[in-house]
């Protein structure tokens, strides 16, 4: 099931950073995510886990939904223990019969995409005292906000007995309240804020919910998105300008030339840049009007156009303008439209075009008919998608074990990653993937799916390289493992790490990105950071110096 706050972050005032990710190995590139908001996500926000209650008794129901095409659709099945409703926030149900009942909370946006998420409603005849659940409704997921922002305060418990006692901690920026819904609160000081929520029952048992809030205060254009190529970068800012710069021996950072850039350089004239994701040697961007973009080498067809001719600028792909996430492998790229299909071309070789042989594909082809796909990411051969069901699939190239299967036979059509319903986010490297469940867990694989220490509170995005991985956690710190010969990880030295280790002391990420060996991060005050190698200028210091710790790129 669906776990709210860990399953998302969110942006709850529009001025705040958005974040566009992207993993990428060296011969490798992982995949870009569009704005979030592109994306439908669902969930119940109360009660936010199984619990169990005396027949008899009632249970508060609330509703989160985010992204997607308004207006929404909403239904709720209590499963036989009251009528159905189409209200977001349908309120208190009365279980007035024993059972275990599966309520499911369906949502369907106005493109027709829809998604569910279920919670178990236990009841139970015998005399018990169940243990209170508390839960924060409003807001139902970690986000970033603007300084001096409002954000409304709600609540919600079940189970335990009443009457109750309500304590809400703000974490500094306002007073404790004991109301359940304290309503709003104002934000002036910039910094994470963990804010906690708890209930007391009458029995004197307690429980918990927090979330947590990161506030900025960019000024005037500050950087709002962050991709890595093989060994090139990019960026978006906050005025709809998108700037590349590293290795452009094929043209990748898209400038009319050939020659490599130390420093960040405009991509023509357009401010309507909504998403980016870079390859080895190429790079495919979106507009706020759902037009693709591509540009750089094109000799397997990864540029979309129909033929294999290379291109210095960005060239349309195509005339559709319902685009809403792309991503880029090495040689081959994968997108998603609005509506839910996914579409994937480009070299070949391994099948991760996922057409069911080792042709290449100079033109989008559709992959899954029928399928509603809310996710795509792409390694250095491999392709991962993720369908409205929370399963993640798997194609390519597999000789790493990076599609999870548990073996290394190749596959060209799309091979489920274990049986497990509960993925959240992923990234692909050159031979290895890593992702996130809604529990918070993470996990990385060559080879069968191997979870990441005990952890339950990462969150995303991750990011893959050659042979690095960055992730991040809810409190905004960044860690990282994997190989460090170019100092990739960011730890002030060049060992490599087996588990995750922290960068730096700050705690204020909100996005990374990997390329073959250099790692780029984002924080929530609008700079970016980079670090690793930088042969080719790919860390956009303005040097051609390898660093081993976060440098500020202009």
């Amino acid at each position: 099931m669906n776990r709210i706050k860990k399953e998302k972050t969110i942006w709850l005032v529009v001025a705040a950073v958005l974040l566009f990710s992207s993993g990428c190995g060296g011969d490798s590139s992982g995949g870009g995510t569009a704005e979030e908001e592109a994306i439908l996500e669902v969930g119940i926000a109360s009660p936010s886990r199984e619990i169990t209650i005396e027949t008899g008794s009632s249970v508060e129901f609330h509703g989160y939904v985010s992204g997607g095409a308004e207006p929404y659709e909403f239904l709720w099945n209590f499963g036989d223990a009251g009528p159905e409703s189409s209200l977001k926030d349908p309120g208190t149900v009365i279980f007035g019969e024993d059972g275990v009942y599966e309520v499911v909370f369906q949502v369907i946006d106005a493109n027709g995409v829809g998604l569910s998420d279920g919670v178990t409603i236990i009841v139970s005849p015998h005399v018990f005292d169940p243990l209170p659940l508390a839960d924060i409704v409003s807001p139902a997921v970690n986000g970033v906000i603007t300084q001096n922002a409002a954000v409304t305060f709600q609540g919600a418990v079940n189970g335990g007995e009443g009457p109750y006692g309500y304590r809400w901690n703000f974490d500094g920026a306002a007073p404790d309240s004991t109301k359940k819904d304290p309503g709003s609160v104002t934000f002036p000081t910039t910094g994470t804020y963990t804010i906690t929520y708890t209930v007391t029952d009458a029995n004197g048992r307690t429980s918990s919910d927090t979330v947590t809030l990161a506030v900025n205060a960019p000024t005037g254009v500050y950087w709002v998105g962050v991709a890595a190529g093989g060994d090139h970068s990019a960026a978006l800012r906050s005025d709809g300008t998108l700037w590349a710069w590293g290795a452009n021996d094929y043209g990748q950072v898209g400038t009319g030339t050939t020659s490599d850039y130390s420093t960040p350089q405009r991509i023509g004239n357009a401010n309507t840049w909504s998403a980016v994701a870079l390859g080895t040697y190429h790079t495919i961007a979106l507009r706020s009007d759902g037009t693709m973009w591509a540009w750089g080498a094109n000799h397997r067809g990864q540029l979309g156009r129909g033929n294999a001719v290379p291109s210095l600028t960005p060239v349309r792909i195509g005339s559709d303008k319902d685009w809403a996430v792309v991503a880029a492998g090495a040689l081959h790229s994968a997108a998603l439209k609005r509506d839910g299909t996914l579409w994937v071309w480009g070299g070949n070789s391994y099948g991760q075009v996922g057409t069911g042989d080792t042709v290449d594909q100079t033109t989008p082809q559709e992959i899954g008919s029928g399928v509603v796909w809310v996710d795509v990411a792409a390694g250095g051969f491999h392709t991962l998608a993720m369908r409205s069901d929370r399963t993640m699939w798997a194609w390519g190239k597999n000789t790493s074990g990076q599609l999870g299967t548990g073996g290394v036979t190749d596959f060209s059509l799309p091979m489920q990653i274990t049986l497990d319903i509960d993925w959240m986010a992923m990234a692909g490297g050159y031979s290895s993937t890593v992702a996130l469940k809604t529990d918070g867990t993470l996990w990385a694989w060559g080879g069968t799916p191997r979870r990441i220490g005990s952890d339950r509170d990462w969150t995303s995005p991750v990011a893959a390289g050659s042979a690095h991985y960055l992730a991040l956690k809810l409190d905004g710190s960044l860690l990282t493992w994997g190989s460090n010969l170019s100092g990739q990880l960011g730890t002030g030295d060049n060992l490599t790490r087996a588990a995750p280790v922290q960068v730096g002391l700050d705690r204020n990420w909100a996005g990374v990105a990997a390329g073959y060996d250099h790692s780029m991060g984002l924080r929530y005050d609008g700079t970016i950071w980079a670090w690793g190698l930088n042969t080719s200028g790919q860390l956009g210091n303005g040097s051609f110096a390898s660093t081993n710790e976060p440098v500020r790129i202009p």
